[in-house]
Parts: C-alpha cells; sequence; structure tokens
C-alpha cells in the first residue's frame, strides 16, 4: 500500500464529513470555540493583534473591546491568520484545519516509518486515517489536530536528530 493511497482516503472522508455534516461552509456557525478561533486569527491578520471583538464568556470583566485574549495552542492563532491573509472566508480556516489533518496522517507514517519499519508507518497512517475524531477535528476550526502536528513535529525531528548523531 501507498502512503499517497492512504492520504487520499483521508482526504475522501474528511471532505465527506466537510460537505455533508459541517452545516454551511463558508460560516463561522459551529459554536464558541470555532468563531472564537475565527475572531482572534482575523484580528491577527488586519494588525490588531491576539484580541477578540466579542466576549465567549461573561466571567472575566473586560474594560474594552477588543480585549486581549488567552492564547490556546503555541502559534495556532497565528497559523490561521497567514490563511485569513490570503482571505478572508471562513473556508479558508477549515481547508487549513484539513490541510493540517492530512499532514499528520503523513507525519504518522514517517514516525512509525521511522521507529520500526514501513508497516508500522502504514498501520500508523491507517489509524489516523480512520480515527472518527481526527476526521471531526480535521473539518472544524480547533486546534488540536495542530497540537498533534505539533507533537508530531516534535518526534520526528528527534528521530532524525538520533539517526544524525549516530551517523556521527
Amino acid at each position: 500500500m501507498n502512503i499517497i493511497i492512504i492520504i487520499l482516503i483521508g482526504l475522501f472522508f474528511r471532505l465527506t464529513y466537510l460537505f455533508q455534516k459541517t452545516g454551511n461552509v463558508f460560516l463561522p456557525d459551529l459554536g464558541g470555540d470555532s468563531c472564537n478561533s475565527y475572531n482572534i486569527a482575523y484580528n491577527i491578520s488586519v494588525g490588531i493583534g491576539p484580541n477578540t471583538n466579542f466576549i465567549l464568556t461573561y466571567l472575566f470583566d473586560h474594560d474594552k473591546i477588543p480585549a486581549t485574549t488567552d492564547l490556546y495552542g503555541v502559534g495556532y492563532y497565528y497559523f490561521l491568520s497567514l490563511f485569513l491573509m490570503v482571505k478572508d472566508e471562513f473556508i479558508f480556516l477549515r481547508l487549513s484545519s484539513l490541510l493540517v489533518g492530512l499532514s499528520s496522517i503523513l507525519l504518522a507514517y514517517f514516525i512509525g516509518k521511522n521507529i520500526h519499519s514501513r508497516k508500522l508507518g502504514y498501520l500508523s497512517a491507517l489509524i489516523v486515517c480512520f480515527n472518527f475524531f481526527h476526521i471531526e477535528n480535521s473539518t472544524v476550526v480547533m486546534r488540536e489536530n495542530f497540537n498533534l502536528l505539533l507533537i508530531q513535529l516534535f518526534f520526528l525531528n528527534l528521530f532524525l536528530l538520533k539517526k544524525i548523531i549516530i551517523y556521527l
């Protein structure tokens, strides 16, 4: 089996979920977290900074709007803002989540291959490819798959660094 086939299968499942289960793909209508992520990324893309123009919760006192907000996930909102700089449409943020999800399938393959063998790489990629929660988070604007991608990049670099040190 080829990793490209696994990624295409993953793409098929994610696009099917995106267009059949998530409502209007052009509107940020998926609730608080998705709208909050869009708003913070938008404000970064237009130069306001990591602020929010609406208050997700009234548990905290805000003296002014836009208010400085907590940022969850290392660099996530800045990553999203790059897509909004291309065009301010919510579909670009969903496509960024799709891209991150497909990239994590590929990274699962490389990590498995570096740990043991190509077979383990294919198995790892298939597990991520068919994981329902991964499919769902690849179609909504949430930071979970982005955090997974950062962790995978860390471990892949760790394995590659180990190989470099062994060769020296």
